[in-house]
């Protein structure tokens, strides 16, 4: 599987082969997002499926902020965000009641 950047700076494509089995029938968001914190702010990393294809991984800011883009990047490009260590980022389910922290 490979990816590359698209137009919008806020997710990361995914280029998945044709032939790749189907991770759902159809159209969705995984339902367990992560969440982390970046100067201050809190981010949520989500998975999004097109055709039953794995696509694209998006990051975009909650509360205040909710609704801009994020440049993703690395730690030496002072106009971005670097994803982090999986250690500093918590898991959130989707439930009837909304999103809950997933304790382990």
């Amino acid at each position: 599987m490979a990816y590359s950047w698209g137009s919008d700076p806020s997710h990361q494509q995914f280029d998945v082969p044709a032939d790749a089995p189907r991770a759902v029938p159809g159209d969705a968001r995984f339902p367990v997002t992560g969440r982390f914190e970046d100067d201050g702010r809190t981010y949520a990393v989500s998975l999004h499926v097109t055709e039953g294809a794995l696509e694209y991984l998006e990051v975009h800011p909650l509360g205040d902020d909710e609704g801009t883009w994020v440049y993703l990047g690395n730690e030496a490009d002072d106009a971005a965000i670097a994803l982090p260590d999986a250690e500093r980022v918590e898991l959130w389910v989707e439930t009837d009641q909304g999103a809950e922290r997933f304790e382990a």
